[in-house]
């Protein structure tokens, strides 16, 4: 026979599965795999802005991990600092890829930028 569940499991359980029903976190622009060849003028301008913004806010963040974190030279210490600086700036090279194919679909359609447009300052490479 089965063993016996205790309180404690049931209630992990139950937790578990009003979280599974909760909303997911949506997916972030560069996340999202479209055919920009497919889109609009309008909705490729959308995606564009929304680009531009992602790409400022994981600059943002990454120079906040880069100013919280000091990279660690001890044997120990530095996995999770230098993990956080590699995931933060994975994901400004993955938004900064995204924003710039958007950027050049929207140039070979001979499109010029709009004039009420921000653009991120892109990292050097």
């Amino acid at each position: 026979m089965g063993k016996k569940r205790s309180a404690a499991a049931a209630s992990l359980d139950e937790a578990q599965s009003s979280r599974d029903q909760e909303p997911k976190r949506s997916k972030r622009p560069s996340e999202m795999r479209v055919s920009l060849k497919a889109l609009t003028n309008e909705q490729l301008e959308a995606r564009w802005r929304d680009l531009a913004d992602e790409v400022r806010e994981a600059q943002a963040k990454q120079q906040n991990i880069r100013l919280a974190t000091t990279p660690g030279r001890s044997r120990l210490d530095p996995v999770p600092k230098d993990r956080a600086r590699t995931h933060a700036m994975n994901a400004v090279q993955k938004a900064e890829q995204a924003y710039l194919e958007a950027q050049g679909e929207w140039e070979s359609r001979g499109n010029r930028i709009p004039l009420n447009f921000n653009p991120p300052r892109l990292s050097q490479r």
